[in-house]
């Protein structure tokens, strides 16, 4: 044997595969959400908890990234938020897949920030970016599934992520 020596090419070969693989399982893992949001078969399990804790949880968790891709990624909440009954890995999915979002489609020096304030009985979560934007006529059609809408930095993807949010937010009586 050579030993565990690489050349820079497989070394390059072996980057990209890890990367398509990374993809394809996140997108096999998006179709099986979406069959079992078809099916009405996604796992429900509601508890009584801080959703603020889960957003700026999932918030910290992105900062590094945020900052690695040089953009500032900041999180506020009013203060006394009360608590609430929601399902804390569907919410998490939820902010993970906007954040990712953000991150994606906000070039470096950009900002995105999270906000989470009482409204209307319930809680609501902004998250908002100095990214490329989504076209006004385009905005109708981003939670249809498998939408991809052309943009700036030619981002990529399924085009399941937004579906998959609306219909986790649906499920919450959002």
């Amino acid at each position: 044997g050579r030993g565990s020596t690489l050349s820079e090419e497989e070394k390059s070969n072996l980057s990209r595969i890890h990367r398509n693989v990374v993809r394809l399982e996140h997108f096999v893992t998006s179709l099986l959400e979406l069959s079992k949001i078809e099916r009405g078969k996604l796992d429900f399990h509601p508890q009584r908890g801080s959703l603020t804790g889960i957003v700026e949880d999932t918030a910290l968790f992105f900062k590094p990234k945020a900052r690695e891709a040089g953009i500032s990624l900041s999180f506020a909440s009013a203060p006394g938020m009360p608590s609430s009954v929601f399902d804390p890995d569907m919410i998490s999915q939820v902010v993970t897949n906007l954040l990712a979002n953000a991150i994606k489609f906000t070039r470096k020096g950009g900002s995105i920030r999270i906000t989470s304030q009482p409204k209307d009985g319930g809680i609501e979560v902004a998250v908002e970016d100095s990214g490329v934007g989504i076209p006004q006529d385009a905005l109708a059609r981003v939670f249809q599934p498998f939408e991809r809408i052309k943009n700036p930095l030619r981002s990529t993807g399924a085009g399941l992520g937004l579906y998959i949010c609306k219909s986790i937010i649906e499920m919450h009586g959002g």
